[in-house]
């Protein structure tokens, strides 16, 4: 039983780091943006910044 434990907690450090580095990447591209980048949606095709971020960190 502690070895299925024990796979458990690996797994969620494992998910747990992934989403950090998923995170840091997206910093990391939304760096150069100004604020005005992250303004509401101007046409359906599209979406600002700001949407995306939040919406993965609630995926994750």
């Amino acid at each position: 039983m502690q070895v299925a434990v024990d796979k458990e907690i690996l797994a969620r450090e494992k998910l747990i780091n992934r989403f950090h580095e998923v995170r840091r990447y997206t910093e990391t591209l939304c760096r150069p943006l100004q604020t005005d980048d992250y303004q509401i949606q101007s046409i359906v095709q599209t979406s600002p910044p700001k949407w995306h971020i939040a919406h993965v960190t609630w995926f994750f």
